[in-house]
């Protein structure tokens, strides 16, 4: 009989050895990346195009343009695709991201030839009706309303702005002029022409077949892949030195005050980013961390504080965020700084060490609990210039870290000397 109570003694999570994608290129020359993953007749079709808000040439244009995708072709509808759509058991999402602009289809695999002439449609001859841009408009215009009175959005706004500037590509924010202008322009048949038309790869996950490949070949085969890394110029990534450390935006009538505080981080292929990744967990990565523990638990200030490393394709961001009482928003900030001066003075305890790496390890596992869900891996090694190496080995980059090398990299990258400080709702 089971002994209750004892607890399961622990083990060591295992590492997982991420499966490789193979990669036919297309007659015209589009990439193929497959998994061939899954028993469930189910497959994962991403079309990933090389741009997004970062590269666009009018501030919204992207995002107009892509979401647009479905609202009508040449032959169908918007209410004809999602019919069409909805009788085969499909469903599309469109992501138009900062530096990449994705188009997914979740279809059985039986149906996919069914489908395949509509998304070559949606794909290839959007006709953007003027009723559907309006309805789009009109919701992001909303949203962007409403976003606005938010202070958690101003605070986030006015740190990228200020830590890579207004001009630089992740600093840009389209305001409603912009957004009207745009959609008012007759642009997005141009823009669409110039973009989705020259090229993009594909990402296929699930049981590949036969069918599936005579599929891809048949529909496929002729579309062009043009674009190349040179068409952007990374020069206009550069990040140019913020003009000012603080930044205080009044909002009277708020209820609390959003805190964004960072700086530019180093990038994953990095030699001290994992060790910078484990640094941050322990500050606040993890809803038992420091900054969780002592803003939230002891003091009461917030429901919540985090602290994140973002990756964009040019760029990586350093970010602590919180909603907290106004009152003690800056005794907010004098605890958070010494937290971060804590972990560049004091060294970390083995216990505390371990239940952070063995959290970072357990959670990295159970993001790879599907095939689609390895399939955003994948994504990331194609998008952002990662290797298979990054997470075949990151088990074990995790357990070279110590406790010395936890504080080298909070006193090399986490200075606040050089962060800045965004409070929106004073």
């Amino acid at each position: 009989m089971i002994d209750r109570l004892k607890p399961p003694a622990f083990t060591p999570p295992a590492p997982f050895v991420l499966p490789h994608a193979k990669k036919h290129v297309l007659r015209g020359g589009v990439p193929v990346h497959y998994l061939d993953l899954g028993k469930q007749p189910l497959l994962k079709i991403d079309f990933i195009f090389p741009f997004g808000k970062s590269t666009e040439p009018n501030k919204g244009i992207n995002y107009l343009t892509a979401k647009m995708l479905t609202e009508g072709t040449k032959s169908y509808t918007a209410h004809q695709i999602s019919e069409t759509l909805d009788f085969y058991g499909a469903y599309t999402e469109i992501n138009p991201g900062n530096d990449y602009t994705r188009f997914t289809v979740y279809t059985l695999s039986r149906y996919l030839e069914q489908i395949t002439p509509l998304l070559i449609e949606i794909l290839q001859e959007p006709v953007f009706p003027q009723k559907e841009l309006d309805i789009l408009l009109e919701i992001y215009l909303n949203h962007l309303r409403i976003n606005q009175e938010k202070t958690n959005y101003l605070a986030s706004k006015a740190f990228k702005e200020n830590v890579f500037g207004i001009n630089h590509p992740y600093g840009r924010f389209a305001d409603e002029e912009d957004l009207k202008k745009v959609a008012h322009s007759n642009s997005l048949e141009q823009y669409h022409k110039d973009h989705f038309q020259n090229g993009f790869f594909i990402l296929v996950t699930g049981p590949i077949k036969a069918g599936v490949w005579h599929n891809l070949e048949q529909y496929f085969d002729e579309f062009k892949n043009l674009f190349s890394p040179s068409d952007f110029n990374s020069s206009t990534f550069n990040i140019q030195p913020f003009a000012s450390k603080n930044i205080e935006i009044a909002k009277p009538d708020a209820l609390q005050s959003s805190l964004r505080i960072g700086k530019p981080i180093i990038g994953r292929l990095h030699p001290d980013y994992i060790p910078l990744y484990v640094c941050n967990e322990i500050l606040g990565g993890y809803f038992g961390s420091r900054l969780m523990q002592n803003v939230r638990e002891e003091k009461g200030y917030t429901y919540g504080i985090h602290s994140s490393l973002h990756h964009f394709k040019h760029a990586s961001l350093f970010t602590i965020g919180s909603d907290i009482i106004k009152e003690y928003r800056e005794a907010t900030i004098d605890e958070i700084n010494k937290e971060i001066k804590k972990l560049q003075n004091e060294a970390v305890g083995s216990i505390e060490l371990d239940r952070v790496i063995n959290y970072i390890k357990g959670h990295y596992l159970s993001g790879l609990s599907t095939s689609f869900a390895i399939s955003e891996k994948i994504k990331n090694i194609l998008l952002f210039d990662l290797n298979y190496e990054y997470y075949d080995n990151f088990f074990d980059e995790l357990d070279k870290v110590t406790p010395e090398k936890i504080m080298e990299v909070a006193q090399t990258y986490l200075d606040t000397d050089d962060m800045i400080y965004v409070s929106a709702g004073i």
